[in-house]
């Protein structure tokens, strides 16, 4: 942090002494020596301020910790008028000194209010400066004027990226590592290396001060400007649609091992910045001097950690299964994973890597005949669900939403295949005759005895027996079921996440209401078989990480899927928009979206100040200093603290809201409605 080490008498602005010539070009390289009520910088600290032709910026370096800022200044009868554009500093029309060497600026740059600040000139040029008719000593030309390219290897990295992307049609990552190479041939470069993700360069000078150059923050303007703006993007803050300059067309995602998970690297990708596992692309950003996509964070412990089992539910999983279609005509189905692959297997690799035990009921074919499907998955469940407690509930299969006229109320159930007439309480049941209500009555009353529950006949049945297929029938589970089971046997889920990936498991609250669970996902409509089976992988893989809620994860999800869908250049049909999956935690309150600025924030409070050191204990500490000295003071920071400059998300300063969103979200000291679920912690 640049912070004062010095005191003295304050005043307002600069004097009239040395006051200079209107015409005087101050045009040069400065470093700041104090402001005027006393405060320097912190020893070691630098801050320089190179002026050219009334373009201004400013590099401050302290330790591990850069801040970089732009501006304009312009001169007159002398007086200045002065803007700092990020940090929002400025002045207008003030008195203003220079005598050759020492120029003072009505702008104090460690604090807010009146006052002014001293500076250096460093260049060695001095005495030409002195003078109103000597020639400048940079006369730098274009939009890159600002800069001394000679010398300041970041702007000229950057420049050569922003004309190999937009004059020469480079891919968006072979220009990066062009400019890298470039960055190397420049005199007073040690080494500059290219991020991870193929999106960033970190320059060593053999000075030993460094820079950046941070494309993934980037979105070129059209080809004949060379402007780099930041993205105002919400919910994506470094992602960029598709724009002039970038690689089309856009690749189709891939996956590691036909597991759907987000990118903790993109390296190997030429598209636009892609959000990964931390719902943004860091790559040295955002107060994190060195990302490590593997390496997890030592967490807060977790007082509410859930059971360390989970159970995996997919009646029709490696089964052809009949179902009633459009039309109302049965037809068979193929198999839930030859529709969406190896998706069970992938979640169970996740959770068992996270110490968790796992239970399946996964329907097959065995010796001719099929298995864990129908009545005999449903006596499976009842006895999983009665004799462990679960931290995690997965449910794969058909679902639909029925309204009213069907029950008491608008309810939602899920398939569980096909009934196995031939077992001796269904055959007693059915006494021979052909399917009929009448039969499907008893068959609801024989499955009820056969999961030990009890029900007279009142109120919503537990299971509804629906089409008939070749002398049998297919099973439904209701709300009620799970409803019977908390009460009748003391299951509890109010540890666990449900996630219900059948279609309509989340239309109105019916199974919401039934689990009563920490964590409950289900979809609002029928949707597309492969879109849910990666979302499901996605989510889960995502909780594996340390201190991720399931909120986390699934909104880290819905804002990488906010980029694909830009990518895609389109709408997506109904049944393939990340929104139709209803997300809510404790007492069925939804979840609330995080904002940028907050997923900035977990980010910082998860791997800063880099990933191998990361203890979220101790980031508490940094992001709540922030937030008590100068944010909730609505104080900018800029040079007073660049760490938390690192921080803001655009000119806004973090609210008390998104710190406390940030907070919780990573297990501090703030409470939220609907809680908070973790996997891993």
């Amino acid at each position: 942090m640049l912070s004062a080490c010095g005191g003295g008498g304050s005043k307002t602005g600069p004097s009239d002494a040395g006051k200079p010539a209107a015409e005087t070009d101050i045009s040069g390289t400065y470093l700041v020596v104090q402001d005027s009520d006393g405060t320097k910088p912190k020893a070691g600290a630098t801050v320089t301020l190179v002026l050219d032709k009334g373009t201004l910026s400013v590099h401050a370096v302290a330790g591990d910790e850069e801040l970089n800022d732009t501006g304009t200044y312009s001169i007159r009868d002398g007086r200045m008028t002065i803007e700092f554009i990020e940090q929002q500093l400025s002045a207008t029309d003030q008195p203003y000194s220079f005598d050759g060497e020492t120029l003072e600026i009505p702008l104090r740059m460690f604090g807010e209010g009146p006052g002014s600040s001293t500076w250096k000139r460093t260049d060695g040029q001095a005495a030409a400066k002195a003078s109103p008719t000597a020639a400048a000593a940079a006369a730098l030309k274009g939009d890159w004027g600002r800069w001394d390219l000679k010398k300041d290897a970041g702007a000229a990295a950057t420049k050569n990226f922003v004309a190999a992307v937009n004059e020469k049609g480079t891919t968006w990552t072979q220009a990066v590592k062009d400019a890298a190479a470039f960055a190397k041939t420049l005199p007073d470069v040690a080494d500059a290396t290219v991020s991870p993700n193929g999106l960033n360069i970190t320059i060593r000078y053999k000075d030993g001060t460094g820079d950046y150059v941070v494309t993934e923050r980037m979105d070129l303007a059209p080809a004949e400007s060379a402007a780099i703006d930041a993205s105002p993007s919400e919910r994506l803050v470094s992602a960029q649609p598709v724009g002039a300059g970038l690689p089309q067309p856009v690749a189709p995602l891939t996956t590691a091992g036909g597991c759907a998970a987000l990118p903790g690297s993109v390296a190997a990708s030429p598209r636009a910045p892609e959000p990964g596992r931390e719902g943004l692309n860091p790559a040295g950003g955002f107060g994190v001097s060195l990302y490590s996509a593997p390496t997890q964070p030592k967490p807060i412990t977790s007082a509410d950690t859930p059971p360390k089992r989970a159970l995996l539910v997919a009646p029709a999983y490696e089964l052809p299964h009949p179902l009633r279609g459009h039309g109302g005509k049965v037809v068979v189905y193929e198999s839930f994973k030859s529709a969406v692959g190896p998706s069970i297997e992938c979640m169970q690799s996740d959770l068992e890597g996270a110490g968790y035990t796992v239970d399946t009921i996964l329907g097959k074919e065995e010796s001719g005949k099929s298995v864990h499907t129908g009545d005999q998955a449903i006596d499976e469940l009842a006895k999983f669900l009665t004799a462990n407690k679960y931290g995690v509930f997965y449910v794969m299969s058909h679902g639909t939403n029925i309204d009213h006229w069907y029950s008491l109320q608008s309810q939602s159930w899920m398939y569980m295949g096909l009934l196995d007439i031939s077992r001796p309480e269904l055959k007693q049941a059915v006494n021979g005759r052909k399917i009929s209500p009448a039969v499907n009555a008893d068959i609801v009353k024989a499955l009820v005895t056969m999961t030990g529950l009890t029900w007279d006949g009142s109120g919503d049945a537990p299971f509804v027996v629906g089409a008939e297929f070749d002398g049998s029938a297919v099973v439904w589970i209701t709300p009620a079921f799970f409803q019977m089971m908390r009460d009748q046997k003391a299951v509890s889920f109010d540890k666990a996440m449900v996630f219900l990936n059948t279609c309509s498991s989340g239309a109105g609250s019916s199974l919401k209401d039934a689990f009563k669970a920490r964590a409950f996902f289900g979809w609002a409509i029928p949707m597309y078989g492969a879109f849910v089976g990666r979302t499901a992988e996605t989510i889960l893989d995502a909780t594996t990480d340390h201190a991720r809620s399931a909120r986390g994860a699934w909104w880290m999800w819905r804002r990488h899927e906010a980029w694909q869908i830009e990518q895609e250049g389109k709408a997506r049909d109904d049944n393939q928009k990340p929104e139709q999956l209803k997300a809510s935690g404790g007492d069925g309150e939804e979840y609330t979206p995080i904002t940028s600025q907050s997923v900035i924030l977990i980010y910082r409070l998860r791997h800063g100040p880099s990933s191998a050191s990361s203890d979220i204990a101790g980031s508490l500490l940094m992001v709540k200093s922030c937030s008590e000295l100068f944010w909730s003071a609505g104080k900018k920071t800029g040079l007073a603290s660049p760490a938390c400059h690192q921080l803001e998300f655009g000119n806004q300063l973090p609210s008390n809201d998104e710190v406390d969103d940030a907070v919780f979200e990573v297990g501090g000291p703030v409470t939220k409605p609907f809680g908070r679920w973790t996997l891993a912690d």
